[in-house]
Order: C-alpha cells, then sequence, then structure tokens
C-alpha cells in the first residue's frame, strides 16, 4: 500500500512534503509530516495547510497560523500623564502602539478596577476603536487613574493617565473692601463670591470675633439681631441695631490658598 506523500502549503503558496523536495534550505518536512523551519523571518508569517496526496486526490489535514513575534509592544505617548479637567467637560487620552510585533490589542481600566475594551463603553466612559478614552459630563466620580494596557504575544506594556480637577487657590470675586448702610430695624445682606478648586471652604466674623460658617447657622447678637449664614456664602444681618456696626471679615480657603474680604456696616437712626 502506498504511502500518501505530505504536504505542506507555505503562505506564499509554494509546497514543502515528504517526499516532495522542499522550496529552500530552512524548509525541511519529515516522514511523520513534521514541518520544521529554520532561521524564522518575518516573511515566514501567515497561515500554513497540511495536506496529504494520494491517488485519490489530495485532502486538507490541518491548518496553522503562525505569528513571527519581533517585540513586546510599545505606547507612542508617555507612560504616565495628568490631565486637569473641569467639572461638566469632556476629555480624552489616547493609548496607540508606536511598536511591537504583533500589533497590540487595547484595554482599559478604570479607576474601579472596571475593564473596558476598544468599541466599548459604561456610563460616561467610553473606548473608540482607535484605542482612546473619552470621559463626558466629568463629575468627581469620574476622576482618578485609569491604566491602558497593550498586549501582544511577546508582552505587553501600560499607560497611566489621571484626571482631575483644575487646581486653582481659593478666591474672592470682590473687592477687597466695601462699606454699606442701612438704618435701624433694617436688614442688609453681603455676598462673598469664591472662585477656586477644590471648592473653597468659607467663614464670616463678626465684628465681636464669631464666626459663623455656611450652614444657615443664625446667631442671636447681644443687641437681639439676627445674623444668619447661608450656603452659597451670603451673610445676612436682620432687625438691625447700632451695635452691629463694625467689619465683618469673610474667609476662603482650600489647600492651595486662601483669601479674604472686609465689609463694613454703618448702622444709622
Amino acid at each position: 500500500r502506498r504511502i500518501p506523500d505530505i504536504l505542506w502549503v507555505l503562505p506564499n503558496g509554494e509546497e514543502a512534503g515528504f517526499p516532495v523536495p522542499v522550496p529552500t534550505y530552512r524548509h525541511r518536512v519529515f516522514h511523520n509530516g513534521t514541518l520544521r523551519i529554520r532561521e524564522v523571518q518575518i516573511a515566514d508569517e501567515g497561515a500554513y495547510r497540511c495536506k496529504d496526496r494520494d491517488a485519490t486526490g489530495s485532502h486538507d489535514i490541518e491548518s496553522i497560523s503562525l505569528y513571527v513575534l519581533t517585540s513586546a509592544p510599545s505606547v507612542k505617548q508617555q507612560l504616565f500623564s495628568t490631565v486637569q479637567v473641569r467639572p461638566g467637560s469632556t476629555a480624552f487620552a489616547d493609548c496607540s502602539p508606536a511598536s511591537g510585533k504583533p500589533i497590540a490589542t487595547c484595554s482599559w481600566a478604570t479607576p474601579s478596577g472596571q475593564e473596558l475594551t476598544v468599541g466599548s463603553w459604561r456610563g460616561n466612559v467610553r473606548v473608540l476603536e482607535s484605542g482612546r478614552l473619552i470621559l463626558s459630563r466629568i463629575n468627581r466620580n469620574t476622576l482618578g487613574k485609569y491604566v491602558c494596557t497593550l498586549t501582544n504575544l511577546a508582552g505587553a506594556v501600560s499607560r497611566v493617565v489621571e484626571f482631575k480637577f483644575y487646581s486653582i487657590p481659593a478666591a474672592i470675586r470682590a473687592r477687597k473692601f466695601r462699606r454699606f448702610f442701612v438704618q435701624v430695624g433694617g436688614s442688609r445682606a453681603f455676598d462673598c463670591p469664591t472662585t477656586g478648586s477644590p471648592h473653597p471652604r468659607l467663614y464670616w466674623r463678626t465684628p465681636e470675633g464669631r464666626s459663623l460658617g455656611t450652614n444657615h447657622v443664625k446667631l442671636i447678637t447681644a443687641s437681639n439681631s439676627t445674623v444668619a449664614v447661608y450656603d452659597n456664602g451670603n451673610i445676612m444681618i436682620k432687625d438691625a441695631r447700632l451695635e452691629d456696626s463694625g467689619i465683618y471679615r469673610c474667609y476662603a480657603y482650600n489647600r492651595l490658598g486662601s483669601a479674604y474680604i472686609s465689609v463694613e456696616l454703618v448702622v444709622f437712626r
């Protein structure tokens, strides 16, 4: 009984087999059908089909894909970077391979550890087919470190992008000193508009040295007038008395700095 010929069809269409001669010295097919490739080159990458050939014709037995690894992937962008954003805005970060063979696949991990592959999204975070990460309608829950991982059969590389709000020292959008007048028994409000990131905390200090924060605190003074501080930072003096005259100071602060303004209240009859 005739032993069938073993043939391998190479990616370039040439055939190598046993006992069929091989096309180059780098290819050899053993009697058991094993194909050996010496001094592997990038041109050797592709699909190899094993066939047997007898009197009835040739028949495919197996198909194998060969990937030639040249290097683990590297990333075009910096391995660590920081992106400063504003609340409600949209921001993005790229993660694309600079080199590596075969071409790397891309995935992103959110600060909570959830993995996002290309073409997927979760809430206001999505990853495009290009590997670009997009964050929309940014809020405090969106902030943090996002990790991009590029992977191929030769290895992997990671890139970390941290999104955080702009860091701005506390400031007050008002003149450093203002003077207001109010008649006895009347009411007067002062504002203290602040800016900064993180958002500043603030408090008012009355002429008698008491401090009031922005938590709807109401203080009954010795003269029976009422001083209240509201969440928006405004201070209100109700049923003013002559004794309420003096300097009221608003202080705003965050971890980057502080500021204050002075307001003089003059109560007259």
